[in-house]
């Protein structure tokens, strides 16, 4: 990820996929610039655990006097955050969220985490139980950090960072699994007009039969629509002999318009060729 400093310099965060337990990052040199970059820098006194840092986003908010926020996968195999006013030390890390928190290891469960911030005061979160592999029930789940709380879709306070981590219970479940066993997988999430959150996301009904999916908050509930049909996973490997795909719940993909969340993208199988389609809705995903 990429994310502009109030002085116009930018900055970037990378690690391998779970096989560093540090975070990089560097500082272009020049503002708007990508040509010229500062030395690189590590990010060390990460949580404890064994399973590496990968995933990471950022978000700068002005309204925090600039700070920066940058959420990962951690070592525990959770969410986890750091933050910085400098852009040199940087706090301890956080978990955001634990599935079933109480018991050890959180169940086991690794949420995956998408996010979306307006630059000044808010972060949205959508994030699973865990992994559709893993999870018979993976179900979508909503929270938001706003002016220094965290909140539900309806800004209900849940806690505070001192409070840390959540558990799912205390999110909102914008899809529940359990009730059809389609396990869901979370794609997009960006808000419209009126701060409200749009999520973007997959239902598995079978390992061949994936779904498109559009929920949205509209000021009391939320909005679960289909968008499509999607096929069957991607990338199409050749499957071994003993007909075994490791990856079946990966989706070829969609993307939301962070302008415009009305506007979807997709990639769907047309004559077995994966296209990209383009979606649009008036009426908040209905049709």
């Amino acid at each position: 990820p990429i994310a502009t400093l109030p002085d116009g310099r930018l900055i970037t965060f990378f690690s391998t996929h779970g096989r560093d337990h540090k975070m990089h990052y560097r500082i272009s040199k020049n503002k708007y610039d990508v040509s010229e970059w500062e030395e690189p820098q590590i990010i060390d006194n990460m949580e404890k655990g064994s399973f590496g840092i990968t995933y990471s986003n950022l978000a700068v908010l002005s309204e925090e006097k600039n700070r920066l926020y940058v959420f990962y996968r951690g070592n525990d195999f959770k969410p986890n955050f750091k933050f910085t006013d400098d852009y040199k030390s940087w706090s301890e890390g956080k978990t955001l969220v634990v599935k079933n928190k109480n018991q050890k290891n959180g169940g086991n469960a690794r949420p995956y985490l998408k996010m979306a911030n307006n630059g000044k005061n808010t972060i949205h979160f959508a994030f699973t139980t865990g992994h559709p592999r893993n999870e018979y029930t993976n179900s979508l789940y909503y929270l938001r950090y706003k002016n220094g709380q965290f909140e539900n879709a309806a800004g209900k306070k849940v806690g505070t960072i001192n409070d840390l981590p959540f558990d799912h219970s205390q999110a909102d479940m914008v899809y529940d699994a359990s009730k059809n066993l389609h396990r869901a997988w979370v794609w997009d999430i960006a808000y419209d007009e009126n701060d409200f959150p749009v999520i973007a996301y997959t239902r598995v009904e079978s390992e061949i039969k994936h779904q498109y999916w559009y929920a949205r908050w509209d000021g009391q509930k939320w909005l679960n629509n289909k968008i499509s049909n999607a096929g069957r996973w991607f990338p199409r490997r050749d499957i071994p002999k003993e007909g075994y795909e490791g990856e079946p719940h990966y989706s070829g993909g969609l993307h939301l318009d962070h302008n415009n969340p009305d506007i979807i993208y997709a990639s769907i199988p047309v004559n077995n060729v994966f296209e990209i389609h383009r979606f649009q809705t008036s009426d908040k995903g209905k049709t």
